[in-house]
């Protein structure tokens, strides 16, 4: 089974539950660290960021800043890694409650957020500051499914735009290999 028909079936099993999100996290995993998500540099970062910010047919554009506190899914349902043998990125995929809940992060947090919608999915294009790290990055797509597009299609949809986002970074082509972990 390829990564194709595991998110296929994965959504299938969530698309219909109004209570969950599917949200796709790039980052790298390692067995000692687990997932890594905010190992973006800040030149990568920004080209996807300019890539984004210059398509022009997006269905809505919104800048979000967030002080202090951030939000996080109260509960994560079910979750897939995709570790690639030829990317410097992987993969998260979580099924997420919609619901979300504040976390105080410091006083000094600031998390900066451009949401980018378009049909299926959004992007989100994170950058957090703290007083300990300054810039960090990170970079999210949540799938956004109607009842009358298929599971397979928006499997297939949504993997071609995580390898948009990844040859945004590093030219690593569209025949990525990818293994469950």
């Amino acid at each position: 089974m390829n990564i194709s028909d595991k998110l296929s079936d994965l959504i299938k099993t969530y698309r219909c539950n109004n209570k969950y999100e599917i949200i796709f996290t790039l980052g790298k995993y390692t067995d000692d660290f687990g997932f890594e998500d905010h190992l973006f540099s800040k030149e990568n970062f920004n080209k996807i960021y300019k890539t984004l910010d210059t398509y022009n047919s997006w269905d809505s554009v919104v800048d979000e800043t967030d002080e202090i506190y951030s939000d996080v899914p109260e509960k994560v349902i079910d979750t897939i890694i995709f570790k690639s043998e030829s990317s410097p990125y992987d993969i998260l995929i979580n099924v997420c409650s919609k619901n979300t809940e504040r976390i105080f992060k410091n006083n000094d947090y600031v998390e900066h957020v451009t949401i980018y919608s378009r049909k299926h999915h959004v992007y989100k294009a994170i950058s957090i500051d703290t007083e300990f790290s300054e810039n960090f990055f990170k970079f999210v797509i949540k799938l956004v499914p109607d009842k009358k597009t298929s599971d397979k299609y928006l499997a297939d949809s949504s993997i071609l735009k995580v390898l948009d986002i990844l040859n945004m970074c590093e030219n690593v082509g569209k025949d990525i290999k990818f293994t469950k972990i």
